[in-house]
């Protein structure tokens, strides 16, 4: 197993930046490669939420789904992706505040096996450089005001 760690300040109150993060309904403003979001059930997230992505990845569009296996509202949440074949990705993000705002470590734990094994160091960095664009992107749209929550 590989993991990919990423962090980042962002100048917005935990409350805001956890429930911006936790729900993937509201990624599509952000992360570039993603199409879609949903929750099942269509509510704001929570412990058990299955979340499907819809994604634009090598050139083809894919559908991956996760469950939030763990969920502390404005501390933590574990996503584990559930049969996405021979890749296994579980994102653990944590939330802690600081004097001018929210810091986030974001881990993911990548898992190739079979024949794929062999690109775990192109995926992990792939990863690693697309995770730190699109919480970069992330931060931007929070601190500009620009973030649109679904209601």
């Amino acid at each position: 197993m590989r993991k990919i760690n990423m962090t980042i300040d962002i100048d917005r109150p935990i409350g805001e930046v956890f429930s911006a993060l936790a729900d993937a309904r509201t990624h599509p403003q952000w992360d570039p490669d993603m199409i879609e979001g949903r929750h099942e059930p269509d509510a704001p997230a929570q412990l058990g939420t299955k979340i499907t992505e819809v994604r634009k990845f090598a050139g083809r569009v894919i559908e991956t789904t996760s469950e939030l296996v763990e969920f502390e509202a404005n501390r933590k949440f574990v996503r584990k992706g559930e049969d996405n074949g021979p890749m296994s990705l579980t994102g653990i993000l944590t939330f802690t505040q600081t004097d001018t705002g929210t810091h986030i470590d974001w881990v993911w734990e990548l898992e190739l096996s079979g024949l794929l094994s062999v690109m775990t160091p192109i995926m992990a960095r792939m990863l690693k450089n697309d995770g730190e664009t699109h919480l970069d992107n992330f931060k931007q749209l929070l601190e500009n005001g620009k973030f649109q929550p679904i209601s």
